[in-house]
């Protein structure tokens, strides 16, 4: 087990000040449930670690609000609260499903969203619906400096992300674009049934005008090293209806440009049709069109 000094603070002043006076990263938790994992392994990510931040006392990223142009969502905001959330369920149902896909009721209610966020695992359930949604965040240097990402800009790769030591992720905001007209859904594939870490998960959203496809965004998780929305596929949509056919099609494009990209692995041969699979399973819930 690794050693550290810990550190928490009452304030959001006194915690940016205290990241400010460090010479290297200090890792930030809040639920603190990737943590404890990590310890476990002897994670080679805590390697030069040897101080912990606890920010769950500062109530200022708990908060859940709105106004005419977004939703902000606190980091440590738990996976049951926004489950539980009146606000994130009428505009976001996909994070939501994303949120309760999440291992165990105990994670749920320990695990934060800004932690699944800065973690930047390629397996992060809640990610592919942020980015589905155009979400972005806000770092807070001091409580006057701000740095503003787009969540598919920020995360760089697997376990890698754009917060600087002196950082820390203040709010997540996502756009309230058409969100009373938009569908929605999301679908996860993992290992088995219960506490799950996530093998393939795709998530989506589209706005349809005269039965056809006006606006839609697929954005897959654990299958890409970033998260990115799958082009190809939104613009082979953009303008069609939501037919059986049309959507078998989208899939199939949605599996050959990630793995155009990542290349053949030795689990290319099961993971590109289930990708394929899920896609088109994730689109017929969407458009409510019977599979059989």
């Amino acid at each position: 087990m690794k050693y550290f000094d810990y550190f928490s603070f009452d304030t959001l002043g006194e915690t940016l000040e205290f990241l400010k006076k460090q010479k290297h990263f200090v890792k930030i938790i809040s639920g603190g449930t990737d943590l404890i994992i990590e310890f476990r392994k002897n994670s080679p990510k805590l390697e030069n670690i040897d101080k912990v931040l606890d920010i769950s006392r500062l109530r200022v990223l708990k908060v859940i609000e709105e106004d005419n142009d977004y939703v902000y969502i606190g980091p440590s905001c738990t996976h049951t609260e926004i489950v539980k959330n009146d606000i994130i369920n009428k505009y976001f149902p996909a994070l939501v499903e994303a949120c309760l896909s999440i291992g165990c009721l105990q994670t749920r209610n320990q695990g934060t969203i800004g932690g699944n966020i800065v973690n930047s695992s390629p397996s992060a359930d809640t990610v592919p619906a942020l980015v589905s949604y155009n979400a972005e965040l806000e770092l807070l240097k001091d409580e006057n400096i701000e740095r503003i990402f787009k969540v598919k800009d920020f995360i760089k790769g697997p376990y890698k992300n754009e917060l600087a030591k002196d950082e820390m992720l203040y709010c997540i905001r996502i756009p309230k674009d058409n969100t009373e007209d938009r569908l929605h859904v999301f679908e996860k594939l993992g290992r088995r049934n219960a506490l799950s870490i996530t093998r393939i998960s795709v998530c989506a959203n589209a706005l349809l005008e005269d039965g056809k496809i006006k606006k839609i965004t697929i954005v897959p998780g654990a299958v890409l090293p970033r998260f990115k929305n799958m082009k190809i596929a939104e613009d082979f949509l953009t303008g069609k209806k939501p037919q059986k056919e049309v959507l078998r099609e989208a899939s199939e494009l949605v599996a050959k440009e990630v793995f155009d990209e990542v290349g053949e692995r030795w689990s290319t041969p099961y993971k590109k049709p289930v990708l394929e699979k899920m896609a088109f399973v994730a689109l017929c819930k969407m458009f409510k069109i019977e599979i059989i």
